[in-house]
């Protein structure tokens, strides 16, 4: 040690060294300690030690506020810090964290390191509770700014120092990579939420030296985790002896935590901003050469990723995602009959928002993260979804089940990924918002309660989706969602944050009757009509059946007017249309109606959104 512990020195006194890195031909020696300040034997700090000026002026340089003085041939820089400020280990020591603390304490944890380097230099950090250092405010727990980097890992245990390295690497050596790394992060995690490691040496034979012991036991038996569900199958995977079957990115790691923590509804730390600063590395149509794996291992699927190499992998065969993305183009809601409410919804809340996004940034308003329109088929909400992209001038892609579709294992859920991460990088391009419209929701993201068939697979999918949907109008993502079924989606989605407005498209009234029919028969031949005749034997069609009503009618006066002999325009005439209207059925039912009105009310009592937004 550079100095003696409890020694009085330039006023201040170390308790504890917590971090110790032995002089090399690189770098001088150097130590930090956990301190007090002697004078008032209160004031806490952390104290580093060097015999090196030009270390100690590095290290002076990482904090905005630090004191410096000259012992001998050593400096000491101090950096105050909270009077509850302790290491992880102490912490630990005495009692195991739940979840609810664990999860948003190690998301901390984890972001502090990312936010202090720039590539792999956060590696340089040490991720073993010994070195962690957080603070205690009231009942929650902060991971503390002040960073302890990756010499001794844990200078009271040197076995610590080992067990928590990735077993692909030598003792002492730094990760890496980041799936190495990875695997620290999801150690430190296991410590978090349970008292014991993850493997346990006295139930097996092995050789007596820890690092050896620790690389037999990682290799020969699967980890014990105190977890279940999602957040067991997350540790799991990331303590895998194979690298390439771990998260190959802390990001991915981190994104794939702050869904668990949102999802089981625990307090939400502060987000980590994933966004790419310079998106002009990552043109749209970059392909990711391939990697080669063992032909027996599922390649892996990526939770979030900015990074181009975290673009999820294509395996041989695999068709890429087809999806066109366009700037719309049309008349707006000028074409879109009736929906007055909701088209007046939209305005306010979305259109004017986009288009005047520096002056809603003044109001600090933002637009909602996803609507979904949902209801009885057939009623205009693909049609309003498209008119929506015109309206607001964004650019638009429409996205049906089938196009996510895929033959191999977790493919759709690869394809998830990508589609969300090349809207990110099109609304980063274009200075822009996109505008993601998803078609039969109910279809893409079912309630996982009511999962068969291959369930795994299918709640993998959703968990993809529920991710990728998190707070995406923060990257310019818009989404807007269509279902006739909003009773089959998993309810998970339907958060705040998720889905942020949930619109009910009813069956058009008498007055939408009456635009329908307008706007169907203008520029088709037509006689005077009776609109209000008509308007009253249609009470139950769908806009889609009104259509088709108007369509049918003009082939009539279509093959009226070939058959004549002067081929003569013959009109669209009442008769036909009333013919028409009494040969045909609604496409719902009055059964379907009650039903869709009851599921309606049911919801909207739920959601407590009044007034209701519809017909």
């Amino acid at each position: 040690m550079l100095i003696n512990l409890n020694e009085e020195i330039c006023g201040y006194v170390a308790e504890r060294l917590v971090a110790r890195r032995e002089a090399t031909s690189d770098a001088p020696s150097a130590e930090y300690y956990l301190a007090r300040l002697s004078a008032d034997g209160r004031r806490r700090c952390l104290l580093y030690v060097t015999d090196s000026a030009e270390a100690a002026a590095d290290e002076c340089a990482r904090h905005s506020e630090a004191e410096v003085c000259q012992a001998g041939d050593l400096t000491l820089v101090a950096v105050s810090m909270a009077d509850d400020t302790d290491t992880l280990a102490d912490v630990l020591q005495q009692s195991v964290m739940s979840w609810d603390v664990a999860l948003p304490l190690f998301y901390e944890i984890i972001t502090s390191r990312l936010a202090a380097g720039s590539g792999s230099d956060f590696a340089r950090y040490a991720l073993t509770p010994g070195s962690i250092l957080i603070s205690k405010d009231g009942d929650t727990y902060h991971a503390a700014t002040t960073l302890l980097p990756h010499w001794d890992e844990d200078v009271t245990d040197s076995t610590t120092v080992n067990t928590y390295l990735a077993p692909e690497l030598e003792a002492g050596e730094l990760p890496g990579s980041f799936a190495s790394w990875v695997f620290s992060a999801a150690m430190l995690l296991t410590a978090m939420i349970q008292s014991t490691p993850p493997w346990k040496p006295e139930q097996h034979d092995l050789p007596e030296d820890a690092r050896d012991n620790y690389r037999a036991l990682v290799s020969s038996s699967a980890p014990h985790v105190d977890a279940i569900g999602s957040l067991r199958k997350l540790i799991s995977s990331n303590l895998s002896p194979a690298p390439d079957m771990r998260a190959s990115s802390p990001r991915e790691f981190l994104a794939a935590i702050y869904s668990i923590i949102e999802e089981k509804e625990m307090p939400l730390p502060r987000k980590y901003d994933m966004t790419d600063d310079n998106p002009a590395d990552h043109p749209d149509d970059y392909e990711e050469p391939a990697r080669s794996k063992p032909e027996n291992r599922q390649p892996k699927v990526h939770v979030n990723s900015d990074e181009p190499d975290e673009i999820p992998q294509q395996r041989s065969g695999e068709p890429r995602l087809k999806i066109d993305f366009k700037r719309a183009e049309g008349n707006g809601f000028s074409d879109v009959a009736g929906l007055d409410d909701i088209k007046a919804k939209m305005t306010r809340n979305f259109i004017s928002i986009v288009k005047n996004p520096d002056l809603a940034r003044t109001f600090r308003i933002e637009p909602p993260n996803g609507m979904l329109l949902w209801g009885p088929p057939g009623n205009g909400k693909s049609f309003i979804s498209r008119k929506l992209a015109e309206e607001s001038g964004l650019i638009y892609a429409t996205v049906n089940p089938g196009d996510l579709g895929s033959i191999f294992i977790h493919g759709t859920q690869g394809l998830i990924a990508e589609l969300f991460t090349k809207c990110e990088r099109i609304a980063r391009r274009e200075k822009s918002g996109v505008l993601l419209v998803l078609e039969e929701f109910d279809s893409l993201v079912p309630s996982r309660s009511a999962a068969g068939g291959d369930t795994n697979s299918r709640n993998d999918e959703v968990a993809e989706f529920l991710t990728r949907l998190n707070n995406c109008a923060q990257k310019g993502v818009y989404v807007v969602a269509t279902t006739n079924r909003i009773d089959a989606i998993d309810p998970a989605v339907m958060r705040k944050g998720r889905m942020d407005e949930v619109i009910y498209v009813d069956l058009p009234d008498e007055q939408v009757r009456t635009k329908l029919f307008q706007l169907e028969l203008t520029d088709r031949p037509h006689e005077d009509l009776d609109l209000n005749r008509l308007v009253k034997m249609t009470d139950g069609f769908s806009s889609g059946d009104i259509a088709y009503l108007v369509k049918e009618s003009a082939r009539k006066a279509f093959e009226q007017t070939i058959a004549a002999p002067d081929k003569k325009i013959v009109a669209i005439t009442q008769q036909q249309l009333e013919s028409t209207i009494g040969c045909a059925h609604p496409s719902v039912t009055a059964a379907e109606r009650r039903k869709y009105e009851k599921l309606r009310d049911s919801y909207d009592r739920h959601r407590r959104e009044l007034p209701r937004v519809g017909f």
